[in-house]
């Protein structure tokens, strides 16, 4: 009984098989006949024969692979697009790790050319504080006060003092009150620059 029923279902399935390729062929007739107007009277007697399931068998098989070929062409388009993007984020990654080097490099010549800076005026500082007082004070004399000022507090307070003796009066209070200015937000004990 069970071998009978088996028999029976697979008959079935091949019975739809033969009548979906039966359908799919009458539509690619049709499809071909819709093609030439001067068979435009054999195509309407072909379809007068027809049953209505097998041509609308073949409509929806063509769609369903037209709609597939679309997927197809915007799954292989995103596909693209995510390469595109893919690339351009590695780029961007690239060009962010240069730009950190390059600001690393800015920051290591900054560092090394205040350094510079720095040892240069102290330097200079030093040559002032073992000058005479009055002939320091004449330099001291000609100097822009914020550049003079600058050298005082690199120097210790008492060849800053006599350097400011031996300037002219209006010029050394000028510098006094700079010198004042940048150390009134110093705590007691800083040297504030």
């Amino acid at each position: 009984m069970r071998g009978r029923q088996m028999r029976t279902g697979a008959l079935a399935v091949l019975a739809t098989c033969f009548m979906l390729s039966a359908g799919l062929r009458a539509s690619d007739v049709v499809a071909e006949l819709a093609q030439r107007p001067d068979l435009a009277a054999a195509r309407e007697g072909y379809l007068d024969r027809l049953e209505p399931g097998l041509v609308e068998a073949g409509a929806v098989s063509r769609a369903l692979d037209q709609r597939e070929a679309a997927i197809a062409a915007e799954e292989a388009a995103l596909a693209e697009r995510q390469a595109a993007l893919a690339e351009a984020e590695r780029q961007l990654a690239e060009r962010l790790e240069q730009l950190k080097a390059l600001r690393t490099d800015l920051s290591d010549t900054l560092a090394e050319a205040r350094g510079a800076a720095a040892k240069d005026v102290a330097h200079l500082a030093a040559a002032y504080a073992r000058m005479k007082p009055k002939q320091a004070g004449a330099v001291f004399n000609t100097m822009e006060p914020t550049f003079a000022a600058g050298f005082l507090a690199e120097m210790p307070p008492d060849a800053a003092a006599g350097i400011l003796a031996a300037m002219e009066p209006e010029r050394a209070y000028a510098l006094s009150i700079l010198l004042a200015s940048r150390h009134a937000g110093a705590q007691p004990g800083e040297n504030a620059r």
